[in-house]
Parts: structure tokens; sequence; C-alpha cells
């Protein structure tokens, strides 16, 4: 018998494929999403509910994240203070905020997370997560953008708490 198995430890996400059967297990396991080049991470805390600014990481619970898999690769992004998802506003293209929002699970909540590249994309447009400023200062908010290799302020990492 052929077993496939692959496991996204990173997240707490283990997927395991043997024969017909497939299992979806999800850790209950936080973590921060960290700029890589500043080190400053995706926080909640906003003067709205929905505002989202990177700040320096104290991994208070608006700094803290967990993963929803609602299909194979594609994930819903959930605050733990607030229960709110990172999504793109309005369900528009690139340049619009990514906020806070209810959980809806339209396409503009999913995204896809590429360990290889740093990139946390949405699942249609190309659009991902960057930072609006060049000069990576806490309080900066966050925008949809195309993808660009080598764009700093588009690469992130995942950081388990």
């Amino acid at each position: 018998m052929n077993f496939i198995c692959a496991f996204v430890l990173l997240f707490g996400v283990s997927i395991v494929t043997g024969g017909n059967e497939t299992k979806y297990c999800e850790s209950s396991e936080y973590f921060m999403i960290k700029h890589q080049k500043s080190g400053l991470v995706i926080d909640g805390k906003g003067e709205k509910l929905d505002q989202l600014k990177i700040e320096t990481a104290t991994k208070s619970m608006t700094q803290l994240w967990s993963l929803k898999m609602i299909e194979f690769g594609k994930f819903i992004i959930i605050n733990r203070a607030t229960g709110r998802v990172l999504d793109i506003r309005y369900n528009k293209g690139a340049g619009s905020d990514i906020i806070a929002f209810p959980k809806h699970c339209k396409r503009n909540q999913q995204w896809i997370i590429d360990h290889s590249t740093g990139h946390i994309a949405a699942t249609y447009d190309n659009l991902v997560i960057e930072i609006n400023a060049k000069n990576f200062v806490p309080g900066s908010g966050l925008v949809a953008n195309p993808k660009k290799k080598g764009q700093p302020n588009q690469v992130f990492t995942i950081e388990p708490v």
C-alpha cells in the first residue's frame, strides 16, 4: 500500500493521505505574522476594529493568529483577540486595504502561504499582503498588491508562539 504523508508542521496542520482516506487535523497553536526585514508583526489592534497595522512584537493577543483550512492549501487566518479574519476590503483588487473582518469565507478571505517566497497570497488576481510603506515603521498599514519577486515589503514569516 502506498501512503503519502504531508505535514505542514509550521502551521500545526497535518494532512495525511492513504488509500481513499484523507484526514485534516488542525492544531490550536497560535503564531505571529512577522515581516522578514523589519521584524515587525501584523497587529489587529487598530483605532478601528477592522484596522490592521504592523507593530513591534509583544505577543499580545491582537498579534496572535491561527489558521483554519477551508480547502487543501487554502486557509483563513483568524485573529485570536477579535475572531476576525484577514480580508481584502470590499473584495477589490490591487491597492485595497487588508483588514480584519467577520468570517464569511469568500475569496477575499482565502489565503495561500508560500514558505519558499514568504508571500501570503490571495487565491485570486496574484495579490499578496504588502506593507503600505517602504520604510517599515510601526503603525504602517497593509494592502493587497500584485506579487513581485524580491519586493521586501511583501515578505513575511510565520513565527509560532
